[in-house]
């Protein structure tokens, strides 16, 4: 079921008016093909956007990597593109047109559970949550640093670009919670130091994936993805947010876990805004066709509190804000 309107984006793929169809055209005209996911209009830009767009049509608004049918096989942007050194240290991938895995028997523990996704947002520290309320705990990149997140245990942590693999802090308390390693094979990592890296901490378990979607709001999106495809129940989340406002983007551009670190990503509010339409928009009503994802799959927005917080503007059954 296509929502009718997120966000103050209002779904136009059936448009009726003149200037709509207008707007449908130039949709059409940018991605190269007739519309197979819904198209979007940004009503306070007159924008037009949605998963037709990818880092071939559209890379400024694009939210997937390719097209759905060459995303395996694809040598540019594509899981074919990704470092060797992903297939020199894992084995037994598992490839599907949304997802290429490094699979293991233990990721059979995650299908039917609740799995809570810590990010880097603001509402970590501004509003409550439990993590007693889930089976697993994720996180990624900095979390390491966090100090009111010391005391938890994560099970599986993905570790982005900018995490120095040498850093003790980091060793120790991977190997403190025997955490599950992940790495996201698009984000571009020196192979020397990933060798290194599999040795110091050794026997913990290392692995890869990389997804059709790669949007631009932050590691916790691709988690969620992860985690749905992985066959959880549920799927929990906190610090997945969004700008403070639109005169205040440089505030949202951050970690808390890195407060004075300057961040990556779009700058622009209204794009940021985009992303989180499009992001729920696949998992929603891409994912769920997918083999092994869990037909009554719930969304918790653990954040939803927080006051600048973009999904809870999206309005749908499966997201519990």
């Amino acid at each position: 079921m296509r929502p009718s309107a997120w966000a103050s984006c209002k779904d136009i793929t059936f448009a009726e008016s003149p200037e709509e169809k207008r707007l449908v055209a130039s949709y059409v005209q940018k991605s190269g093909t007739s519309p197979v996911y819904t198209v979007w209009l940004d009503l306070e830009t007159d924008t037009v956007c949605g998963l037709d767009f990818n880092y071939y049509n559209n890379v400024d608004e694009a939210a997937m990597l390719t097209n759905k049918n060459v995303f395996i096989t694809d040598f540019k942007h594509g899981a074919s593109s990704i470092s060797s050194i992903y297939g020199e240290l894992f084995s037994n991938a598992k490839n599907t047109s949304e997802i290429v895995l490094s699979t293991h028997q233990e990721h059979d523990k995650y299908k039917n559970s609740k799995i809570l996704v810590v990010g880097g947002g603001p509402s970590v520290v501004k509003c409550e949550w439990n993590a007693d309320d889930y089976d697993y705990l994720w996180s990624c990149n900095g979390y390491y640093k966090a100090p009111f997140l010391k005391d938890f245990q994560f099970d599986l942590v993905n570790l982005g670009g900018e995490v120095d693999l040498q850093d003790e802090e980091l060793l120790n308390r991977l190997r403190r919670d025997k955490t599950e390693i992940m790495f996201d094979a698009k984000i571009s990592r020196n192979e020397n130091s990933i060798r290194s890296f599999n040795k110091l901490i050794h026997p913990l378990k290392t692995n890869f994936y990389v997804t059709r979607y790669f949007g631009k709001i932050g590691t916790a999106s691709r988690m969620i993805v992860l985690a749905t495809l992985l066959g959880a129940s549920e799927v929990g989340f906190v610090g997945m947010d969004g700008p403070v406002s639109h005169n205040k983007i440089s505030e949202h551009n951050h970690t808390i876990w890195e407060p004075a670190k300057k961040g990556s990503g779009p700058t622009n509010y209204h794009n940021i805004k985009r992303q989180y339409v499009m992001f729920w928009d696949y998992v929603l009503n891409v994912l769920n066709q997918q083999p092994g994802v869990q037909e009554s799959i719930l969304y918790r927005n653990l954040g939803a509190s927080y006051e600048h917080n973009l999904t809870s503007h999206i309005k749908a059954d499966k997201i519990i804000q």
